[in-house]
């Protein structure tokens, strides 16, 4: 069996562009033509990476060790972004992430502090984090805030 290297490797990229999400299969050929500054958020779990632009427009790029995300910070962010503009409570945010603590809405609440903390979002004028307490707790992505996220699949596009 002939040994992977990291040119062989294929990765899947998920994009929303303000409207309707698409992923697609890329070599790493293809993937060193993307631009990350394209999107308002660019998450790439295959190079460790994740970028923004602030709401001053600043890109910001961080590493994902880097700035204190942690798994469960990361597991709301997919959950809130594959959902753009729609509020997901605490119930829909633990059946999501499979995160039992994320179930109370204090849990939930301080997770999200966290996540705007990390991405310097004001807490007065949200950018990509949005909440509400009305009608009960819930926290939704900005549904015009555009993101790109990078994964790496194991299989080779050859295959």
């Amino acid at each position: 069996m002939k040994r992977q290297t990291p040119h062989d490797a294929v990765y899947q990229v998920t994009t929303y562009d303000g409207e309707k999400m698409t992923t697609v299969a890329m070599n790493r050929a293809q993937l060193k033509d993307i631009d990350p500054q394209s999107v308002d958020h660019y998450l790439s779990f295959a190079f460790g990476r994740w970028e923004y632009r602030d709401a001053e427009g600043q890109w910001i790029t961080q590493d994902l060790d880097s700035k204190g995300l942690g798994n469960t910070g990361l597991a709301i962010l997919l959950a809130v972004q594959d959902c753009p503009g729609e509020f997901l409570t605490p119930h829909q945010i633990w059946d999501q992430t499979d995160i039992y603590s994320l179930k109370t809405p204090n849990n939930l609440s301080a997770r999200w502090m966290s996540l705007r903390r990390a991405h310097e979002e004001s807490f007065t004028c949200p950018h990509f984090f949005l909440s509400r307490r009305t009608g009960g707790m819930a926290v939704a992505w900005n549904r015009t805030r555009t993101w790109m996220r990078v994964e790496r699949l194991s299989q080779s596009i050859n295959n």
